[in-house]
């Protein structure tokens, strides 16, 4: 199992469709139809109905989406920690301040 075809599966149920999860990974719809139809026959099983209004995960596809995410997450977490051993150190931090108060008169010119 790739992890193309996790992020493609992922992208799919986040967004509801297969277009937007085409669109949000930079596959086109047919590339995208394509990875996940690989990905259920290797599976055996659907993932997915197709709708009018989208998709919906079948019984199988919440069983593995939950375990796709996982996947995907620590896919991530190891990257990361692969950038911090080569010296990449990643991350961020937000500082958030509030504005001094006009009422404030502690302050002397």
């Amino acid at each position: 199992m790739k992890l193309q075809a996790i992020e493609a599966f992922l992208a799919i149920v986040e967004t509801g469709s297969i277009r937007s999860g085409a669109r949000k990974i930079g596959l086109s719809q047919p590339a995208m139809s394509k990875v996940l139809r690989a990905l259920e026959e290797e599976l055996g099983v659907g993932l997915l109905t197709r709708g009018v209004k989208g998709v919906e995960l079948t019984e199988f596809g919440r069983l593995f989406y939950h375990r796709a995410a996982a996947i995907q997450n620590e896919s991530l977490k190891a990257r990361e920690e692969i950038q911090q051993l080569l010296g990449h150190a990643g991350g961020s931090v937000s500082i958030a301040m509030a504005p001094p108060s006009s009422t404030d008169r502690s302050v002397s010119h």
